[in-house]
C-alpha cells in the first residue's frame, strides 16, 4: 500500500454540493487536483470513524458507512482514485491506502459521521 499526504477527504451531497454535511459520497481530492471517490475494499467503520473526525465530526455514535450506489448519478463520471483504505486507530495520520483499484462504482462509500 502507498500513502499520498497530499489530498483532502470531503463528502458530495446528492445535489452535487461539497459541503460540511455528514452525510454523502466519499470523496478525495488530491493537490494535483484530480478528485474521485473511495472504493469500499477493507473499509471498515474504523476507517469511517476516522476520516469523520479528519472532515470536521467528533462523535462517534451514529458514524456509518454503505456502498449502495445510491449516488450512482454523481459516481459515474468521477474517477475511483482511492482503495484498501486501512486506518489502524481512530486518527487519520494511523491510515494507508492504494491510489490503484479493482473497483466498480457500485463499490464506492457513503460515509454518514456522527455529530
Amino acid at each position: 500500500m502507498e500513502r499520498q499526504e497530499q489530498f483532502v477527504m470531503m463528502v458530495l451531497q446528492q445535489n452535487g454540493d461539497i459541503s460540511n454535511s455528514n452525510y454523502g459520497l466519499l470523496m478525495a481530492t488530491y493537490l494535483n487536483g484530480e478528485s474521485g471517490t473511495v472504493c469500499d475494499d477493507g473499509f471498515t467503520t474504523t476507517n469511517a470513524i476516522a476520516i469523520c473526525h479528519e472532515i470536521g465530526f467528533e462523535g462517534f455514535d451514529d458514524v456509518s458507512w454503505e456502498s449502495d450506489g445510491s449516488f450512482m448519478a454523481e459516481q459515474s463520471s468521477l474517477p475511483i482514485v482511492m482503495d484498501n483504505l486501512s486506518c489502524g486507530g481512530y486518527d487519520f495520520s494511523s491510515c494507508s491506502f492504494s491510489t490503484e483499484h479493482n473497483c466498480g462504482h457500485s463499490e464506492d462509500v457513503v460515509l454518514r459521521c456522527g455529530p
